[in-house]
C-alpha cells in the first residue's frame, strides 16, 4: 500500500445514513414490541383462567323500532348478573327500594310499576295508552315491546288531569326494542320458542283445551332468561288483590297495587282468578325452568305465588349486585402501568 494512500473510509452519502437510521429505529421498535409481548405473557401466567359461561341459545325473535329484525344483539345483555323481576303488588310499600338504584343491580318491571320504582327495563302487553308517558319518554329505561304495540300512540296525562294522545308512537320513544309474542301455553317449550308466551289465548284454548289466561308476568320471566339472568328474584309479585270496593283510608295499603291505582271489586275478582290459574301454571313450569339452569325465587314471604322458593330481599340484593363493588369506587392508580396479579420476586424466580 502506498504510504501516502489515505486509510479513511469513503464518506457515507445522506441516503445511506437515512437507511441506517431507519434500520436502527426499526430494530428498536421490534425489540420493544418483543419486550412488551414477553411482559404480557408473564402477566398472563399469573392470571386466573378465563371464565366459561353456559351457552344461551334462547331463540326469541327481536326487532328494532321500525319492525326490522335485529338478530340476537340483546341476548345475554345482563349476563352473568342475577336480576329482579318487579310486579306492582302492594307489598312494595313495605320495602326499601333504594338498592334498585345501585350499581350492578338490574331489574325488569311489569307495566306501570316502572313509574313507581327505579328499573332498568320495562315490558307490557296491554295497549300502551294504559302506561304512563314518563316511562316511555325516559331514555334510561329499556322498553321491551310486543311488536304489534310499536306503532301505537303514547297517551299523556296533562296538568289538568285529562288524558290526551300525543304525536309520538311507542316506536318513536328512546331505547325501544320489539319482540315476538304468542298466546299458546306449552310449558316444556316455554323458553325455546321464537315468540314469548304470555299465557293461553284463543289459539291456545283451541289447541290444548286449557283455560284462557293472558298474563304479562310470563313475558317478564322469558325476557329475564333471554337477557342472561340465571337467578331471578321477584318483588311485588303478590298474586292477590283485595276485592272490597268503595272509599278507603288514605293511610291504608292500596287494594291492588303499590301505587295509586284502584280496581273495582269485579276487576279484583277477575285478577284473583288469573292469579290462581297462573299459580298452577308456574308450578307446572318450574321443573322445565330449572332443567335449563333458570332459577326463580320470591322475596315476598306472604305472596300467594308459592310455586317458587322464598329468598329474603336483603339476600337477593347482595346476589344481584354480585361482583360489582359498593360505591364510592377507589379510582386511584388505575392509569399507572402495573403487572397485575404478579407475585413478589416473580421475575427473579423466572430467571433461575
Amino acid at each position: 500500500m502506498d504510504a501516502n494512500q489515505s486509510t479513511e473510509q469513503p464518506k457515507k452519502t445522506r441516503r445511506q445514513i437515512r437507511i441506517e437510521r431507519r434500520a436502527e429505529k426499526r430494530a428498536q421498535r421490534v425489540a420493544e414490541r418483543d419486550a412488551r409481548r414477553s411482559a404480557r405473557k408473564k402477566r398472563r401466567r399469573y392470571a386466573p383462567p378465563l371464565v366459561q359461561f353456559p351457552e344461551n341459545a334462547d331463540p326469541l325473535v327481536w326487532y328494532d323500532r321500525n319492525k326490522q329484525p335485529i338478530g340476537h344483539v340483546l341476548r345475554d345483555l345482563w349476563r352473568p348478573s342475577a336480576g329482579f323481576l318487579i310486579g306492582g303488588g302492594p307489598s312494595l310499600q313495605t320495602m326499601d327500594l333504594s338498592p334498585l338504584r345501585e350499581r350492578g343491580i338490574v331489574s325488569l318491571g311489569i307495566n306501570n310499576v316502572c313509574g313507581h320504582v327505579p328499573v332498568r327495563a320495562m315490558t307490557f302487553s296491554d295497549p300502551p295508552e294504559k302506561f304512563h308517558h314518563g316511562i316511555f319518554f325516559d331514555p334510561a329505561i329499556m322498553k321491551f315491546v310486543p311488536v304489534p304495540k310499536l306503532w301505537k300512540r303514547v297517551r299523556v296525562k296533562c296538568d289538568d288531569g285529562k288524558f290526551r294522545f300525543c304525536s309520538m308512537r311507542v316506536g318513536d320513544c328512546p331505547n325501544v326494542w320489539g319482540y315476538q309474542r304468542n298466546a299458546i301455553w306449552d310449558a316444556p317449550k316455554f323458553l325455546w320458542t321464537e315468540a314469548a308466551t304470555w299465557g293461553n289465548g284463543k289459539d291456545g284454548v283451541a289447541l290444548n283445551g286449557r283455560p284462557k289466561i293472558l298474563f304479562t308476568f310470563f313475558l317478564g320471566l322469558r325476557l329475564m332468561h333471554y337477557l342472561g339472568c340465571r337467578d331471578v328474584y321477584m318483588i311485588g309479585v303478590d298474586f292477590s288483590m283485595r276485592e272490597e270496593s268503595g272509599d278507603r283510608d288514605p293511610n291504608e295499603l292500596s287494594k291492588g297495587y303499590a301505587f295509586g291505582q284502584q280496581r273495582t271489586a269485579g276487576a279484583a275478582r277477575g285478577n284473583n282468578n288469573h292469579y290462581r290459574l297462573a299459580q298452577t301454571m308456574c308450578t307446572e313450569l318450574r321443573p322445565f325452568l330449572e332443567r335449563d339452569g333458570f332459577n326463580v325465587y320470591n322475596c315476598n314471604p306472604n305472596s300467594y305465588l308459592t310455586a317458587f322458593d322464598y329468598v329474603p330481599y336483603e339476600t337477593a340484593v347482595e346476589n344481584c349486585r354480585g361482583i360489582t363493588p359498593l360505591e364510592p369506587f377507589d379510582l386511584g392508580g388505575w392509569y399507572e402501568k402495573t403487572e397485575d396479579g404478579k407475585p413478589e420476586n416473580a421475575d427473579r424466580e423466572d430467571d433461575r
